[in-house]
């Protein structure tokens, strides 16, 4: 006589393999996706199409799992969160996308249930600050409740900066044939990155400030100019993130 048993496999930890965070404004259109491609993983750009990244993050497999990206563009303000992640049974998983500030503790939700391996952050609504974002992978639609597990990951520590540098100009006393203008540029979260001036606010002309290298947060400028060319002068300094700010020289 034969015995046959029924045997439940038991069910293991899915695991996110790694973690990006892309540069500032770094985003991508979905692919396969006609006209003119919303940007992957961006709140209200809708379903990813067939075949594109929703597809691979939900497909039964135990092989790590990435995300399939479109063309890459520039926005102001996104932040492109990309991962990989794996389960040893072939489960389908979801992931939710958190994030806290550097100096806090607790745990802040972005997004949940993602069914993609990528999300965009809209970060001009966050204040500017320093930040880690978390991946929890679930793979409860393919479990009982009670029986699904999960597997996280968490990025290193990010800038968020959407304000741009503060241009302070010192009072200019004109001289007989020329005029020096001198001022500070200054940022509270990153670097100055680029410096101009313009007379016509069409043609700028980079500056170099006072100790030849923009590459901290207060930096010190000068430029000199015919007197008569004062009341046209336009300055133009931006940060690191690529916010920028103008200012007239009196």
């Amino acid at each position: 006589m034969s015995v046959t048993a029924a045997y439940l496999p038991r069910n293991l930890r899915p695991k996110v393999a790694s973690l990006t965070v892309h540069e500032p404004g770094v985003a991508f259109q979905q692919p396969f996706a006609s006209g003119d491609p919303p940007i992957a993983g961006l709140d209200g750009a809708g379903e990813a199409p067939d075949g594109a990244a929703n597809a691979t993050a939900g497909s039964a497999s135990s092989s790590t799992r990435q995300a399939t990206l479109g063309r890459r563009v520039y926005r102001r303000g996104l932040r492109t969160i990309q991962w990989t992640a794996s389960d040893p049974n072939g489960d389908e998983l979801r992931f939710d996308v958190l994030y806290r500030a550097e100096a806090e503790e607790d745990w802040r939700t972005l997004r949940s249930g993602v069914e993609d391996l990528v999300f965009t952050w809209d970060t001009t609504s966050a204040p500017d600050g320093t930040y880690l974002v978390r991946i929890v992978a679930s793979d409860a639609p393919s479990n009982a409740p009670g029986a699904a597990l999960t597997g996280l990951a968490e990025s290193t520590p990010f800038d968020v900066d959407n304000t741009p540098p503060r241009i302070d100009v010192t009072p200019t006393m004109p001289g007989a044939a020329e005029a020096t203008v001198v001022f500070e540029v200054s940022d509270s979260h990153s670097a100055v990155r680029r410096v101009e001036y313009s007379l016509d606010t069409e043609q700028w002309r980079l500056l170099f400030p006072q100790d030849g290298i923009a590459d901290s947060r207060t930096e010190h400028f000068s430029v000199t100019v015919d007197p008569d060319d004062l009341d046209r002068l336009v300055l133009r300094a931006t940060d690191a993130m690529d916010n920028a700010s103008t200012a007239a020289a009196r």
